[in-house]
């Protein structure tokens, strides 16, 4: 597989390149949304704050079973079930307005992203191989990126 080929892999576009702008819009937007909709619900700028931070605390968790969880299922099993789990706390977000129930409905969005986003890179590898893995982890990152900056117009405050 050559580098140009890369981009005609049907694999490597729905693997790498759009699941990483999901993922990149999903986050930045979801940061930008949970702030500006916590204060709408007349909680403070710093509950709004710490609400997010229950987000990377759930990350920063399912990062350390992650190990354990892929010896259990394989890393496409774990990208469904993550982006379903982040799907229904999402909507999730909208129905809770009381500050505990917006803390753990953020810390299991956190965990769902937090699966999601190193499960990219082992989708990558297995599409690509070890030859092009830094070209598709490039072009994934240059997505994310992209469907960010996009996401914070969309998903903020009027």
């Amino acid at each position: 597989m050559n580098i140009l080929s890369i981009f005609f892999s049907l694999r490597f576009v729905t693997l790498g390149v759009i699941t990483s702008m999901i993922l990149g819009y999903v986050q930045v937007g979801w940061l930008t949304y949970i702030v500006s909709f916590t204060v709408s619900q007349g909680l403070s700028a710093h509950q709004a704050s710490v609400i997010s931070a229950f987000g990377g605390l759930g990350m920063f968790v399912i990062k350390a079973l992650l190990p354990e969880l892929n010896k259990v299922m394989t890393y496409k099993e774990l990208m469904v079930c993550s982006s379903f789990l982040t799907a229904s706390f999402l909507v999730l977000t909208t129905f809770i307005k009381k500050y505990i129930g917006l803390c753990a409905v953020s810390l299991f969005f956190g965990i769902g992203t937090g699966i999601l986003s190193p499960e990219i890179y082992i989708a990558i590898k297995d599409v690509v191989g070890d030859d092009h893995y830094v070209t598709g982890v490039a072009i994934s990152h240059v997505f994310y990126g992209l469907a960010s900056i996009g996401s914070g117009f969309c998903t903020g405050k009027k």
